[in-house]
């Protein structure tokens, strides 16, 4: 099980935190249920998920899709990690709330890794890769993600894991996500 981590460059990092992180035009959109209807957040889906019955791509659905491809693929070329195709790519913003995590989950119900990269910092919100591969009663954690600005990594899709939330109610989780095989 590998898991590999590194920074965008801050160049990168600093059009995130205009475009993005501090901006009040860039359009995020209501999701009631990313995992279940408990944690509702807001996404921008820049590659809605791959079409697994035709195997087929689907088309782009966003222009900021091109810049965060660019910052995913870059990463895995300089770790040498192999992308046979991208199975969805997302922003995600999450709001408050009182538990420290979200629910356990996997993104996908065969082998796959996921690239997350945190587009700001909050107090908690690390990201929780447990030991398991199915859904139990009780998680443990095999790693626990610190949550820092500029920071990607890849893990393992298959573990289960969780979005840990925000500390303060007047935060906000940002970061990017890539799922692929």
């Amino acid at each position: 099980m590998k898991f590999f981590e590194g920074d965008i460059l801050k160049k990168d990092l600093k059009m995130i935190e205009k475009e993005i992180v501090n901006s009040n035009m860039f359009p995020w959109y209501y999701l009631p249920n990313p995992v279940t209807y408990k944690y509702p957040c807001f996404t921008h889906v820049l590659l809605p998920r791959y079409n697994y019955e035709s195997n087929e791509s689907v088309e782009v659905n966003s222009p900021s899709y091109y810049f965060f491809e660019r910052l995913f693929k870059n990463f895995c070329k300089k770790k040498k990690i192999k992308v046979n195709r991208i199975l969805r790519a997302a922003l995600n913003l999450q709001m408050y709330f009182k538990e420290e995590m979200g629910t356990p989950h996997s993104d996908h119900d065969f082998p796959h890794q996921v690239c997350m990269i945190y587009l700001n910092t909050v107090t908690r919100g690390s990201t929780y890769v447990f030991k398991e591969k199915t859904n139990v009663k009780k998680h443990k954690i095999l790693k626990e993600i610190k949550n820092k600005a500029g920071k990607i990594v890849v893990f393992p899709g298959e573990n289960y894991h969780a979005a840990g939330h925000c500390g303060k109610p007047n935060e906000r989780r940002i970061i990017c996500i890539f799922s692929f095989d």
